[in-house]
């Protein structure tokens, strides 16, 4: 396997992340566009349509010395929001609004304390250069966050590709729940 990017490697660590690369895939080069910075990517082989795209955000670094944190957003209050912003920065219309997880669920299969799917139609952008749809899988733990976009053209005929790559990234443990002990 191609050794991952140091940057993509770095904020994998920083975020508490593990990728697995899916089967066949190759690393593409990433799209530089105005919608969505994202930190690695990943193409199905032909004849499948398929690039998968990742943006990783690593928890805020604590202030320099000397300086206090007087404020600051709760990280699973401004989830939703992160990811309605993604939404807007990259769709002509959503297909399927964002569905959160069960919590179990996406405990289990993604060591995450919220995540959700979605998918969009395109809007014409670089980003968005040679494909019409994407579906958004959103992952969040504490202050760590992962986008994963779906790139495809037709979602039918990406279906069992979509499938196939869909648990790429993940946070690395499980974190211990709130209510443990009690």
């Amino acid at each position: 396997m191609e050794e991952l990017p140091a940057d993509f490697k770095s904020l994998l660590e920083q975020s508490g992340m593990v990728f697995g690369m899916p089967e066949n895939f190759t690393p593409v080069a990433a799209k530089g566009n105005d919608s969505v910075l994202y930190h690695h990517a990943v193409a199905a082989p032909p004849p499948g349509k398929l690039e998968l795209r990742y943006q990783l955000v690593a928890p805020a670094a604590p202030p320099p010395g000397g300086f206090k944190l007087t404020a600051a957003a709760e990280p699973g209050a401004v989830r939703q929001a992160m990811l309605l912003s993604v939404i807007m920065n990259i769709a002509a219309r959503v297909i399927a609004p964002p569905s959160p997880f069960p919590e179990e669920a996406v405990r289990g299969e993604f060591a995450a304390d919220w995540g959700a799917v979605c998918r969009v139609e395109l809007k014409p952008s670089a980003f968005a250069e040679g494909f019409r749809e994407c579906m958004i899988l959103a992952l969040h733990r504490g202050g760590s966050a992962a986008y994963v976009f779906m790139l495809y053209d037709d979602f039918e005929r990406s279906g069992d590709l979509l499938e196939s790559s869909f648990y790429t990234l993940k946070f690395a443990a499980a974190p211990p729940r709130a209510d443990a002990g009690s």
